[in-house]
């Protein structure tokens, strides 16, 4: 973890009227030093204010530590990532990062289902890409399926690189535009799933979500992994602000976390 300056390559938004943006950097450092799951925190203000005070958590979509570069995808939903978004090449950001806990190795699972919700889909990425080397691969005899929900079609990015990693996508959208009508977890219901099909998940996506899918996936008797997104306001630890119930008491999902053993958080 080192706090680094990282110069804009590029800033593209994705889709119309998505608010979401794909933000491509120079951080060697971080990109050296990352793993599937982990995040950065972003400094969105001028250098000369202090408004917004607090960093914003992104998940690093991919890293390549050969080019020393690190992707992130955003949506805009507040003053901060309003600023993020009207950066250009060539300017520079303050990152800090890597930090918190990614996701376990895959290595021993042969067939794993992935469950992405809305800017969950960046941290999932990781565990299929490792700088050019495909985690599908006959090496490992694995097979991955993806389950990515959004509220509408506009909102599924980037589907043809997990294709491309060799990945099964299967898309639901709340207002039905794309895939399954309904939520990932409808998806995989509808997908009847049989015993042993599965030897592993990993989900990332808002709260409720990933509920769901904890819930389902016990009635399967699947383990598994869920990376939480939690506002976060030091990214280390220190001012507690991001604390989740688990069944060991309460833990800092940015220090803890963010990614957590499946059963070990309480949603209430």
């Amino acid at each position: 973890m080192q706090v680094e300056t990282a110069g804009v390559i590029s800033l593209s938004p994705l889709g119309e009227a998505t608010g979401l943006y794909h933000l491509v950097l120079t951080a060697p450092q971080i990109a050296k030093e990352s793993g599937p799951g982990q995040f950065v925190m972003v400094r969105c203000a001028d250098e000369q204010s202090l408004d917004p005070l607090l960093l914003r958590p992104l998940n690093i979509f991919r890293y390549h530590p050969a080019a020393g570069r690190i992707e992130i995808i955003f949506r805009v939903v507040g003053r901060g990532t309003d600023w993020l978004a009207r950066r250009r090449p060539g300017d520079s950001l303050s990152l800090l990062g890597p930090l918190g806990r990614g996701f376990s190795s895959l290595e021993k699972y042969h067939r794993i289902l992935l469950f992405a919700g809305g800017t969950g889909m960046p941290a999932l990425f990781g565990l299929v890409e490792q700088e050019g080397k495909v985690g599908s691969s006959t090496e490992h005899n694995q097979e991955f399926v993806l389950l990515y929900g959004a509220r509408t079609k506009e909102e599924l990015v980037f589907l043809d690189l997990w294709q491309a990693a060799g990945v099964k996508v299967l898309t639901a959208t709340d207002d039905g535009s794309a895939g399954f009508h309904g939520t990932v977890t409808g998806a995989a219901e509808a997908m009847r799933i049989s015993p042993g099909e599965f030897d592993f998940y990993c989900a990332c996506g808002p709260r409720p979500m990933l509920q769901a899918v904890q819930e389902l996936m016990a009635k399967y008797g699947i383990p598994g992994e869920l990376c939480l997104e939690e506002a976060m306001a030091c990214g280390i630890g220190a001012c507690m602000g991001c604390v989740c119930e688990t069944v060991h008491g309460y833990r800092r999902v940015c220090t803890d976390g963010p990614v957590f053993p499946a059963g070990e958080v309480k949603f209430s």
